[in-house]
């Protein structure tokens, strides 16, 4: 029609035969949920190879091996208004080019069956189950919901189906499984349908169908057909002629990556080993390659006047740049939650928008402002849906944007309100909207917020922590100032019940950004004010959630670590603490902590421990992209910035990524050389000294470069610190033979020449850690005389047992005691009668757990703590009935 007579076309193709597409516009209420026509419709297609139809023609075929062939075609001719029409006028304008848009995806997709595979878990096969692929050639995403892929026997009749669901992308791919066999060794990629058909292994018939109505009949070709692949040459229907037969090892495999389709299945299909690929396989697209268009969602507040422009740009990006002739498509802007219209419109969110975008020869990328209509209405965020279609020059991927028109009208809590000027929250409980600028970001749970003006009061923080359960999204960005939406809460951890509250936004469900880019607040510098000797616990709550600064500080406690046993490699958590300068190193003082919630008796009186509260934990790796910091006891901190969290009890900074220095710290110190008369007695906790067998006793297994890494770093320390004493006890070791491996190593390389012997009786613990002793057995002298000589060997207590409340008994001791009784002679002829008890009693692990406890004791704790008070009663007892019996025994624990 020619462009001057002011109207446009809508143009699709009918196939005769198939269920012609019925179309109904209906114009529903106005309203907030409902503001725009709904077009209805229903087709059928299938996509065929014949020879071409005359021009505006489509073609079609009934059976493989029929030479029928019809074209027909149909114009839709709409109305089109220019900018004076009626807003109906557009909005049938606006759908019907929707309209298109769907049906020109049925017509330009063409999805294929690009792979056959029915000799899963069959003998020989690497895959477990059976499966067939589609692959789309066009280049729409299409639709499979409502569709099937049927399965019959070569000869056949029945058809066995699986239904599909969701959709594949130009070039993609989509994998269906279906049965497994009792063989194969690999499974599939996460499949997109899954189904229950047995397929044979060499021979049969599979068609792709746009219903999910069984076939009929054992050539069922056209119709509903999409696709169809006759496999083997037994099958009786097919594209043209039946591929190779298959079997265990090999699948029919469409040429080309699957864009070979000449509607001839044995030419099409090569037969190989089996390949599968799902929707999350690379795509590939057939033809020319064009770079694939898509619009990104956006989200921006409503504002409060009319006329607003949709500050959150949605942007259509190519995955790679336009080429000659640049990309165009059009867009629309229609209502999806939002009511569409104009202003004077009471109920109007947005004024509804149509583009023609050109993104130029070598860019990427367009954005589109939407009009809003700003009120000061309190209402739920509300969206709109932006349309590309009718794109020339690339190949529509995600062509469907969502716009969230936030809600902007809403009272604003100051965040020093929600924190109050106690140690919880006046608002607890209460869903509250409050502003501030981001601060800093936890990697796995939140982010921290503070008022970016200081309201006033030292008493009140004006900081808090945003609970998001996960890592913090986008939005919340260090710098962005944003309006969080959520619940008030005080959070204590269920692992320490007796420590402060926290002051929490939790149950987030709004987090908009109202500017980015902001300077951060200035720090307040801490002091001895808060952070003396004596100070209460409660004292920095005011700094809760802000940005705070260490002046200078010292190192009272080094950070942890934690060791991959396998490898034997380490890595610092990071984690420490500090004073201020000028405070004393705190140490346990005697006495309840005043944290602890504990029962005291009426009438008495015990002593307070105040918790060392002049401590501050550094986490230096607490922020998203900070690194962590390795520091031993004395190192020097100095001008760290960063937000002030709390952690087990203790307030902890999380510095900025990159802020302060650290300097100095203790290096290991060497015990002194004994003198010619010493006898040297030392114990070393080897930490997990595990070797490189698996001998199924719960241990862990070490490679062997890290077993020797072990033994090189252990026999350097024995030899070098500890000047290899005589006797040396060692617990958390894992057997007789690692330990002589150890000695071996330590009488090969140290220039002290122990010439140790090793000692170990195994205990009883699950984790494979046991006692034991490296016993120097070097000449003292020409006649023979060992430095140790050793008289005795024994373990007490393996099967002693720990009667539980409900009169059940467990094992008392994991490691029981290992006792060594020893001369050790001097090359002069003088010796010294020793007894050696190496003991390695229960971990304070769960000493404290309050969790409900297993055979009769009410808790974990108390079931902890009752096991290592019998652990050490059993060790007093073994000592002091060798003091009863030999008064002179000289006795070292």
């Amino acid at each position: 029609m020619p462009a001057s007579s002011g109207r446009s076309f809508f143009s699709m193709l009918i196939e005769p035969g198939y269920i012609s597409p019925a179309f109904r516009l209906s114009k529903k209420p106005r309203s907030k949920d409902h503001a725009s026509p709904h077009l209805r419709g229903s087709r059928h297609r299938k996509r065929f190879r014949s020879p071409r139809c005359p021009t505006g023609g489509r073609r079609t075929r009934t059976q493989s091996h029929a030479n029928q062939r019809q074209c027909a075609s149909l114009d839709w001719s709409r109305g089109h208004s220019g900018s004076g029409g009626s807003l109906m006028h557009r909005f049938i304008s606006r759908f019907v080019a929707a309209g298109a848009l769907l049906f020109a995806t049925g017509v330009q997709a063409q999805v294929v069956i690009s792979q056959v595979y029915g000799g899963g878990g069959n003998s020989g096969a690497t895959y477990r189950s059976d499966f067939v692929e589609l692959h789309n050639n066009g280049t729409t995403t299409v639709n499979l919901s409502g569709w099937s892929v049927q399965y019959a026997s070569s000869t056949g009749t029945t058809w066995s189906r699986t239904n599909l669901s969701g959709s594949i992308a130009p070039g993609g791919y989509y994998l269906i499984k279906e049965a497994d066999g009792a063989g194969g060794t690999v499974a599939l990629p996460t499949p997109d349908a899954t189904g229950t058909i047995a397929m044979s292994s060499t021979t049969g018939k599979m068609a792709l169908v746009s219903n999910q109505i069984a076939l009929t009949g054992s050539c069922p070709l056209g119709g509903a057909v999409v696709d169809f692949v006759g496999f083997g040459t037994g099958a009786n229907c097919s594209e043209t002629a039946p591929t190779a037969s298959l079997s265990n090892t090999t699948g029919a495999l469409r040429r080309a990556n699957g864009c070979t389709d000449t509607d001839n299945n044995n030419a099409d299909f090569t037969i190989a080993a089996p390949t599968p690929r799902n929707t999350a396989s690379p795509v590939q697209t057939c033809g020319p390659t064009l770079p694939i268009l898509t619009i990104s969602d956006a989200s921006a507040p409503e504002g409060d006047g009319p006329g607003t422009s949709f500050s959150g740009n949605l942007i259509a990006t190519l995955s790679a740049p336009a080429g000659p002739g640049g990309v165009s498509f059009t867009a629309t802007a229609t209502a999806g939650t939002a009511t569409a219209g104009f202003p004077g419109d009471p109920n109007a969110d947005f004024i509804p928008q149509d583009w023609g975008g050109v993104i130029p020869e070598g860019q990427t990328a367009i954005g589109f402002a939407v009009p809003v209509i700003g009120d000061t209405q309190v209402e739920p965020d509300e969206t709109f849906i932006v349309t590309i279609s009718n794109v020339t020059g690339a190949i529509l991927g995600d062509g469907v944007g969502i716009g969230t028109i936030l809600n902007d009208d809403v009272t604003i809590s100051s965040i020093a309100d929600i924190q109050g000027v106690g140690l919880t929250s006046p608002m607890t409980g209460a869903i509250v909207t409050t502003e501030g600028i981001v601060t800093a970001r936890k990697f796995n749970n939140g982010f921290f917020l503070q008022s970016a003006n200081d309201d006033g009061d030292p008493a009140t923080s004006d900081g808090i922590f945003v609970f998001t359960s996960s890592a913090p999204p986008a939005s919340a960005a260090v710098g962005n100032l944003v309006r969080v939406t959520g619940t008030v809460a005080e959070f204590t951890p269920s692992t320490n019940p007796n420590q402060l509250s926290i002051t929490e936004l939790v149950s987030v469900t709004s987090i908009q950004v109202v500017s980015s880019g902001n300077a951060l607040p200035t720090p307040i510098e801490l002091s001895a004010a808060d952070f003396a000797a004596g100070s209460a616990p409660a004292n920095a709550e005011k700094y809760e959630g802000m940005r705070v600064r260490i002046g200078s500080a010292r190192v009272v406690e080094g950070a942890d670590g934690n060791i991959s046993e396998s490898s034997a490699n380490a890595t610092t958590t990071g984690v420490f603490q500090v004073v201020l300068d000028g405070t004393a190193r705190p140490f346990r003082e005697t006495g309840i902590d005043v944290l602890d919630q504990f029962p005291i008796p009426p009438g008495k009186n015990p002593p307070r421990f105040d918790h060392n509260a002049e401590r501050l934990m550094v986490r230096s790796r607490g922020q998203i992209g900070a690194s962590a910091l390795a520091v031993d006891v004395d190192t020097q901190v100095a001008d760290m910035t960063g937000v002030m969290d709390y952690f087990s009890g203790t307030w902890a900074l999380l510095p900025d990524v990159g802020s302060g220095t650290v300097s100095g710290g203790k290096t290991a110190t060497a015990v002194a050389d004994a003198r010619y008369e010493d006898v040297t007695i030392g114990a070393f906790n080897l930490l997990r000294f595990f070797d490189e067998v698996n001998n199924s006793n719960g241990a862990p297994t070490l490679t062997a470069a890290a077993l020797d890494k072990r033994l090189t770093k252990t026999s350097l320390a024995i030899c070098d610190y500890l000047k290899a004493p005589d006797i040396l006890g060692v617990v958390e070791v894992e057997n007789l033979r690692v330990l002589g491996l150890l000695a071996d190593r330590i009488n090969a390389t140290c220039p002290r020449a122990p010439q140790y012997m090793a000692h170990l009786v195994q205990g009883n613990d699950v984790g494979g850690i046991n006692v034991g002793f490296l016993v120097s057995n070097r000449f003292v002298n020409t006649f023979g005389t060992h430095r140790v000589e050793v008289l005795e060997v024994t373990q007490y207590g393996k099967n002693t047992l720990l009667t539980n409340p409900n009169g059940s008994t467990s094992l008392l001791n994991d490691r029981p005691p290992l006792l060594l009784r020893v001369l050790v002679h001097q090359d002069n002829g003088a010796s010294y009668p020793v007894t050696v008890i190496v003991n390695h009693l229960r971990s304070l692990n769960g000493v404290d757990d309050t969790t409900a406890g297993s055979s009769g004791w009410a808790t974990e704790g108390d079931r902890v703590r009752a096991k290592r008070a019998q652990q050490a009663v059993f060790l007093a007892d073994l000592v002091h009935q060798r003091q009863q019996a030999n008064p002179g025994e000289r006795i070292v624990l």
